[in-house]
């Protein structure tokens, strides 16, 4: 019953979300219930989505949810709007649920809150193996265009390499991104308002970017593949694409990956908590002077924290200097202008959670155990020699133990198995590393796996109904176009995209294909990029041109209708069908009269977008199966 009457949410309109936002809190709340009940009666379900009638009076518009000043001002001046506590308690609790869609994420519910609770924060933040694996994961995604998973890919770099926040990655235009000639590996990005919306702060920013090489190659692709657009062109996504498309279809996709992979709680905000996290790291280990990482963290982690790592992420600052020749009291001020933050305070408050990952970078020296005392943490009997076998498992270095009473072990290693809380028996099958990524050895490995799952063949069967074939217009080969001299491919490539469906699959059924023999044979003008085929004018004819041609691959085609009428016959009747089944207001109709021969209707086919490219691959899909078989044929 509940998939039958909520099967179908509402769309979202970028001139009011507030429809769609509730449609997902009313079915969230019949889901799994409320708070502190797992199911709601129907009279609980009904108070609280009662409130439809205090929203209906505070539109919020898509822009505004993606900026966040704009978000908490529409929070603001909807809660103060209620005088009643009651109704003021139902509203808060359905702003309490805006963090947990990808659009709202970032909506801050504390300022709704007490001062006297408690505080609560999400410390939830990723390694560079955990982005490595969820950069793997967005490739090798079934769903989704080529193009598309590369998008994903770089929102995801930009967000957590960048520590960018999620208006801040999709505002970003292509002249906002510099890439450093001396090293390809380091950018430099503005961050500033635009005519999509403004900063935080409303100021302008630059984020100084060192990645690592196989990620930095796919940013430059996409800076390649748009280097003849505009410079005020979104990096993301086609020319003209919306804000609106853009978020949908390049963060939530990664919003879900991280969420099925490091769980529900993750959000596409975390990334930029984890590069500020990671940012700090490198600061203090500059300050330290340390050569390699105290931390027990992944081999990709591990690789970003080397000195020669912070040298180069710190190189907008150093510019070739060492760290002791600088006024390290900056050093916090330098990140939180990296951030975006004018206080250190807010870096702190915000951004650094906990002081666990404090300590190793304080133990210079490190620390003693005595031999009981070791014993004594591991649990161990006095008669025992397991100990020894302990550090063993360790892989550390053993020592005499013959002539010092201290063994030396990092607090750090020790640290790791005592918080598991196992047994000595299941130490050695224990990790200290969790979801550790090998460092790619080949710079290529990200960009060679894209690669790999773009497919030569412009026809894909469709997963759901075998009778069914996508057109698969973004394959190896128009991607290796990109890569050509022609300026206005990826311009051609857009509008093609535009008028084609956007981010719909492209299709046609088993039924189609066969309206499309019927109605007769297809004649090509490549040089003009012209379809035409001649058909009778009647009511069959009209039926199968609407199941074929009134579909969104057509609408990147100006469609051209010349009916030859016979003197003798009257054309009314055809006129008439041409209405009702054939031309519409924006078709081009013309007549006209010959002395012998039957009534016929040509239509032609003309493709809007100056591509010869997408125009060959357009005749190729509709002509497939005879070109399957043709194939066959030869390699027979």
């Amino acid at each position: 019953m509940l998939s039958e009457q909520f099967s179908t949410p509402p769309a979202w309109h970028h001139d009011n979300i507030v429809p769609t936002i509730l449609y997902i809190f009313t079915y969230d709340l019949i889901q799994y219930g409320g708070v502190k009940a797992a199911t709601l009666s129907v009279s609980s379900l009904s108070k609280y989505t009662n409130i439809y009638k205090t929203l209906s009076n505070h539109p919020l518009t898509y822009i505004q949810a993606c900026d966040h000043d704009g978000l908490m001002l529409w929070a603001t001046t909807l809660y103060e709007s209620i005088d009643s506590e009651g109704d003021r308690w139902l509203i808060y609790n359905f702003l309490r649920f805006l963090p947990q869609l990808s659009v709202t994420e970032h909506f801050d519910i504390t300022q709704f809150s007490s001062p006297f609770l408690s505080l609560s924060v999400d410390p939830f933040r990723l390694s560079v193996d955990q982005c490595f694996i969820t950069l793997e994961a967005l490739f090798s995604q079934s769903n989704g265009s080529a193009l598309q998973r590369l998008f994903c890919a770089v929102a995801l770099i930009l967000g957590f390499y960048g520590a960018l926040r999620r208006g801040e990655v999709l505002r970003l235009r292509c002249q906002d991104i510099v890439c450093n000639p001396d090293n390809p590996c380091r950018f430099t990005l503005r961050i500033c308002n635009t005519s999509e919306g403004y900063t935080k702060n409303k100021s302008t920013r630059f984020v100084y970017l060192m990645l690592p090489e196989s990620v930095a190659k796919l940013v430059r692709v996409i800076r390649h593949i748009k280097r003849h657009c505009s410079p005020t062109t979104p990096l993301l996504g086609f020319e003209n694409e919306s804000m609106t498309s853009r978020q949908l279809h390049y963060l939530l996709p990664v919003t879900k990956a991280l969420k099925a992979l490091w769980g529900n709680n993750v959000r596409f905000h975390h990334l930029r908590h984890s590069g500020a996290h990671w940012l700090m790291q490198q600061g203090l280990l500059l300050a330290f002077d340390w050569d390699h990482s105290p931390f027990c963290v992944g081999d990709a982690t591990q690789t970003m924290l080397t000195k020669q790592a912070c040298q180069e992420r710190f190189y907008f600052w150093l510019e070739g200097r060492e760290f002791s020749h600088m006024n390290d009291g900056l050093l916090f001020d330098v990140i939180g202008e990296q951030l975006g933050h004018s206080y250190y305070a807010t870096t702190r408050w915000s951004y650094l959670h906990g002081i666990e990952w404090l300590p190793p970078l304080f133990l210079i020296n490190e620390r003693g155990f005595e031999y009981n005392e070791l014993r004594y943490l591991l649990g161990i009997k006095p008669e025992s020699k397991d100990v020894f076998r302990f550090l063993n498992t360790l892989t550390s270095k053993n020592q005499d133990t013959g002539t010092h009473s201290t063994l030396r072990l990092s607090e750090l290693e020790l640290t790791a198995y005592l918080l598991k809380k196992k047994g000595f028996k299941q130490l050695r099958q224990a990790s200290l590393i969790q979801d550790s990524f090998e460092v790619p050895k080949d710079d290529n490995h990200f960009l060679a796996l894209w690669l790999s799952h773009c497919t030569e063949s412009i026809v894909q069967p469709d997963n759901r109904q075998s009778s069914t074939t996508i057109f698969n217009y973004q394959t190896k080969h128009l991607l290796k176009s990109l890569n050509t001299n022609d300026e206005t491919i990826f311009s051609s490539l857009s509008a093609f995209w535009a008028l084609s469906g956007r981010h719909q699959p492209i299709f046609l059924t088993k039924q189609q294909r066969q309206a499309l023999h019927q109605l007769g044979p297809i004649l090509v003008d490549q040089d003009n990029q012209m379809l035409s085929l001649t058909v009778r004018c009647n009511r069959d004819n009209g039926l199968r041109f609407q199941q074929v041609f009134r579909t969104p691959l057509f609408r990147c085609c100006h469609f051209t209708f010349e009916l030859q009428q016979n003197r003798k016959s009257k054309i009314t009747k055809n006129l008439r069908l041409l209405d009702t089944y054939f031309s519409t207001d924006k078709d081009t109709l013309t007549t006209r009269k010959v002395d012998r021969g039957s009534s016929q209707l040509t239509i032609t086919l003309t493709f809007i977008p100056q591509a010869p490219l997408l125009f060959q691959m357009l005749c190729d899909f509709l002509t497939y199966p005879k070109r399957e078989q043709y194939e066959k044929t030869i390699h027979g």
